[in-house]
C-alpha cells in the first residue's frame, strides 16, 4: 500500500503535537521519579502539604492520577476537535459489531493485566514503593509468570482498544493511529526505564 505524504499531514499540526506531548507527560514524570527517587523523596519531606497527602509513594500515586485525568480530559478534548458528532455516530452505526467486540476486548484484557499487577504488589509496588522507602515483596507469580511488564501491556492494549474503536476516517487523518503507536513506545519505554536503569 503507497502511503501518501498527504496521509500524514497531521504532522504540521501543533495540536496533533500539543496532545503527544501531553500523553507522554506521565512517561516523563515516571522516569523523573523512577531515576530521582531521592529528590522526589528529599521534595516530600521538606513540603508541607505533599506530607499531608500520604506517603512519598501514595503522592506519587495521586499525582499519577491527576496527570492520568488531565491526559484523559486532553485527548478527549482533540477528539472531539476533529470528529463531528455526525460523522461519529455514523461510523458507530456502519462499523461491524466485531470490530467492537475486538476493542473491548483489548480493552478488556488490558485491564485484567492492570487488575492482576494492583492484586500482586498494591499500590506500594505499582507507584514505585520500592523507590520510595516501602519494602515491597519480589512477585515471581502471576502476571509476572506470564509476561514481564504486565501493567504496561495492559494499559498499552487498552489504549489501542480505544483508539481503535474511535478510529473514524477523519481521527485516523488527524492521526488517532500514530498516538496509538506513540503510546505503545511510551510504555515500552518505561518499561525499559523500570528493568535496565
Amino acid at each position: 500500500m503507497d502511503l501518501a505524504l498527504s496521509d500524514f499531514a497531521y504532522l504540521h499540526d501543533s495540536q496533533f503535537w500539543g496532545i503527544l506531548v501531553i500523553l507522554s507527560t506521565p512517561h516523563v514524570f515516571y522516569f523523573f521519579v523512577w531515576t530521582n527517587a531521592n529528590k522526589f523523596h528529599d521534595i516530600f519531606k521538606t513540603n508541607s502539604v505533599l506530607k499531608m497527602m500520604g506517603e512519598p509513594f501514595e503522592v506519587f500515586a495521586r499525582l499519577a492520577h491527576s496527570i492520568k485525568v488531565v491526559q484523559f480530559s486532553a485527548f478527549a478534548a482533540w477528539y472531539l476537535s476533529v470528529e463531528t458528532p455526525d460523522a461519529l455516530k455514523s461510523y458507530l452505526l456502519d462499523t461491524s459489531w466485531a470490530h467492537f467486540l475486538l476493542c473491548a476486548q483489548c480493552v478488556l484484557f488490558g485491564q485484567f493485566f492492570n487488575a492482576a499487577v494492583y492484586k500482586a504488589i498494591g499500590e506500594a509496588g505499582v507507584y514505585y514503593g520500592c523507590r520510595l522507602g516501602v519494602q515491597v515483596p519480589w512477585v515471581d507469580g502471576f502476571p509476572y509468570n506470564a509476561v514481564p511488564h504486565a501493567q504496561y501491556l495492559g494499559a498499552s492494549l487498552s489504549f489501542w482498544g480505544m483508539f481503535l474503536a474511535l478510529a473514524t476516517p477523519a481521527a485516523v487523518a488527524s492521526g488517532i493511529l500514530t498516538l496509538g503507536a506513540a503510546m505503545t513506545i511510551f510504555y515500552t519505554f518505561s518499561s525499559y526505564v523500570e528493568q535496565c536503569l
